[in-house]
């Protein structure tokens, strides 16, 4: 390692992107989808009136009146009231208990139109859903997920790591920010990287530190039951307060519950239903069953603090409980908020998306500048290393491979059969299989053939989504448009717009191999240096 700060900081930022760049750029790319996750899961159903809206009224009624006709045996009922960015269903989560034949218990997960009350499941195709993309980014897939809780809590602390170092690089970062050399020697990229980096820096601090204030207490887990003496009765103390739980004991006497209509006026008396976030219902049925009714905190966004209890039989009221907070909690939540956008609106999630993907170009492009500066030193006739030729298939299959199997997740949601067993799952496998054939493909193809035709075949499979669109289902771009669905009629502009960009650049990189092949004659000419004869040699020819 060289001697220096700025040295020692160099080599610690070029090795940290070049170890872990393509699992970050992985994290961003379908963490970045999280901004419109609720939007994604809207648009994978397309059978579903999204783009209508109900009441609150509508939402608790239809939701209490299924729970009660379909899971009265339930321990309890979990009911999301909060109408997630326009999304019409409400969701419906119960636990089926098992039976004396031997039957296991079910987790159940339902979706309700408020309109009909009816569950959506029989007219909705089953689909993995923006949930799944947005969880890949710290879940990762096909791996035990306390492996890659630990896995990406590292790769978070290096990735803050590396973008302190980054600042300490560049000392003069307003003049990296304006610098670009579009010269053939791999410095124009290195500029772009300098550019995307500065122009989302504040967005990179804070999300890889609020990411590592989320893994403090899996890393560092005495830290905070060393500062209580290590005393497991004080801090199963302190956890209660901090996270109260009301539990309710089931009598054994069966008990009627209210109607949904009188449950609702009951309520609406001490609290604006516009207000509840979501409904517990605990011990459904029974003498002792209660509903409690979760506040939605305005302030730092819909984590719930303030909870009202009420009898479910008569709809008395019975307590407030609100959870216990200090700074500490507070700025933890502050940091989920930011990190996660879940206070934005759509003006400021388009600006996060924005951000993301300039993280993704930032990851992208210093993978890429890191082979085109040692290819660039490889003497004329002299082979390629092939570590660096590794190096580069990767970048190839990570940079562009990722972004087309992400445009076949959305594919496989519209050409999987309806009917198909673990469709969802299958959404999944067919993203993962594109991206192994990627990989495939760019190890053995040529490197610059590799990036032009995963570059193409990326613009193929986003321009593949709106016109399947349009020969499947009565909602595509235009019916859309014409209808005033913005939901629908964004997603397939926006993969146009991903496609016609895919294309271009597909087109510019033919177009430059082209030239590099075949270069102009008259230009070769001009371009070839001229014999020179040395003056001495010429006098002795004049002298002769």
């Amino acid at each position: 390692m060289k001697t220096g700060l700025r040295q020692s900081m160099t080599w610690l930022h070029t090795w940290i992107g070049l170890i872990l760049c393509w699992l970050m750029y992985f994290m961003f790319v379908t963490g970045t989808t999280g901004y419109f996750d609720e939007e994604i899961d809207q648009y994978l159903t397309p059978e579903v009136a999204h783009h209508e809206t109900a009441t609150d009224k509508q939402r608790f009624i239809s939701a209490i009146n299924y729970a009660q006709t379909n899971a009265m045996d339930a321990p309890e009922w979990f009911i999301d009231l909060e109408a997630k960015r326009g999304g019409l269903l409400t969701r419906l989560f119960y636990r089926t208990p098992s039976t004396e034949d031997g039957s296991p218990a079910t987790s159940n997960n339902v979706l309700i139109d408020p309109r009909s009350g009816e569950s959506v499941e029989d007219i909705a195709r089953k689909t993995a859903g923006g949930q799944t993309l947005y969880r890949m980014h710290w879940r990762l897939h096909y791996i035990n997920t306390d492996f890659s809780y630990y896995l990406i809590g590292v790769i978070t602390l290096f990735m803050f790591i590396g973008v302190v170092s980054g600042i300490i690089i560049h000392r003069k970062i307003f003049t990296d920010f304006f610098t670009f050399r579009a010269q053939g020697n791999g410095k124009g990229w290195l500029d772009i990287h300098n550019l995307v980096s500065v122009s989302s820096l504040p967005f990179q601090l804070m999300i890889s530190y609020s990411g590592l204030i989320f893994m403090i207490t899996t890393f560092l887990p005495l830290i905070a039951f060393g500062s209580l003496g290590f005393d497991q009765n004080a801090a199963r103390d302190i956890y209660q307060k901090l996270y109260p739980q009301i539990k309710v004991e089931r009598s054994g006497i069966k008990a009627t519950m209210l109607d949904a209509e009188t449950l609702y006026q009951k309520l609406q008396e001490k609290v604006d239903i516009a207000q509840i976030s979501s409904l517990r219902i605990k011990a459904p049925g029974d003498e002792n069953a209660k509903v409690v009714a979760h506040i939605a905190d305005n302030i730092y966004g819909a984590r719930a603090t303030l909870k009202y209890v009420f009898n479910a039989n008569t709809g008395e009221f019975i307590e407030t409980q609100d959870r216990a907070t200090n700074p500490a909690m507070l700025f933890n939540k502050i940091m989920l908020e930011l990190h996660e956008g879940l206070f934005a609106d759509i003006e400021l999630r388009w600006l996060y998306f924005l951000a993301g993907t300039l993280g993704c170009c930032m990851m992208a492009t210093g993978a890429i500048y890191y082979v085109r500066k040692r290819k660039i030193k490889v003497k004329p006739g002299q082979a390629i290393p092939k570590s660096l030729r590794n190096i580069e298939s990767t970048n190839i299959a990570v940079v562009i491979g990722l972004l087309a199997s992400v445009a076949m997740f959305f594919n496989a949601n519209r050409l999987l059969p309806l009917d198909m067993e673990n469709r969802g799952e299958w959404e999944v496998h067919v993203m993962f299989i594109t991206w192994l054939g990627c990989f495939i493909h760019a190890y053995f193809r040529p490197s610059e053939k590799a990036w032009m035709e995963q570059t193409f075949f990326a613009g193929l499979c986003c321009l593949m989504l709106p016109i399947i669109n349009v020969i499947t289902l009565d909602k595509h771009v235009f019916s859309s448009l014409a209808s005033g669905n913005w939901l629908f009629a964004s997603v397939d502009l926006f993969f146009i717009a991903c496609a016609g960009i895919f294309f271009y650049i597909a087109a510019r990189m033919k177009n430059k191999a082209i030239t590099v092949q075949t270069p102009n004659k008259k230009v070769a000419q001009q371009r070839s240096p001229k014999p020179r004869v040395s003056q001495p040699a010429l006098t002795r020819t004049m002298g002769q």
